[in-house]
């Protein structure tokens, strides 16, 4: 076997997952569910724990059906990498990790048979980031800058839902897309 670039993470299944050197056979989507319904969005910044696994479920309700796995899976490489805020993740000096980021999503388009980001998963997260920017974050004029919240998504309720069932929301939404876990 070629001797695999970096270390390895040891996933919730028990995969030794190298994130320098991902393959599309080591992605598995129960860790995806579980790694995203642990992490919180905003870094942690909300009012409310709130996961990044609910806000992919969200996303993937807000496309056409053909782009919804997809949305569901769109910040899928934060399972096996941390999320790096905006701010952070654009300076030069991470191209080391953007790189990573770029060969962990494109081992879980393999795997997942996905497309390449859509302007509909595009759409979709900015205006969840609206709604979430609005229901979980603090005021700021900050926000004035983000995708004006449509008319018929004034009175969207966010959930919050805990960890568990974030995780049991997203393997559902998985399977009723799928057909398979």
């Amino acid at each position: 076997m070629p001797e695999r670039i970096g270390d390895w993470i040891l996933t919730f299944t028990g995969v030794e997952f190298y994130p320098l050197d991902p393959r599309p056979q080591e992605v598995n989507i129960v860790d995806i569910a579980h790694a995203l319904s642990m992490k919180c969005r905003f870094t942690g910044h909300t009012r409310e724990f709130y996961s990044v696994a609910e806000h992919s479920y969200w996303v993937s309700m807000l496309v056409p059906t053909k782009y919804a796995l997809a949305a569901l899976l769109h910040d899928a490489s934060e399972a096996y990498l941390c999320d790096v805020a905006r701010p952070v993740k654009h300076l030069p000096e991470m191209f080391g990790y953007r790189r990573a980021e770029f060969l962990v999503t494109d081992a879980i388009r393999d795997k997942f048979k996905l497309p390449a980001d859509s302007f509909y998963t595009k759409t979709a997260d900015d205006l969840m980031l609206s709604i979430e920017a609005k229901f979980l974050m603090p005021d700021h004029p900050c926000w004035g800058a983000l995708t004006p919240i449509p008319e018929k998504y004034k009175n969207f309720l966010l959930a919050a839902w805990s960890h568990t069932s974030a995780e049991m929301h997203f393997l559902r939404r998985f399977k009723d897309l799928t057909g398979a876990l």
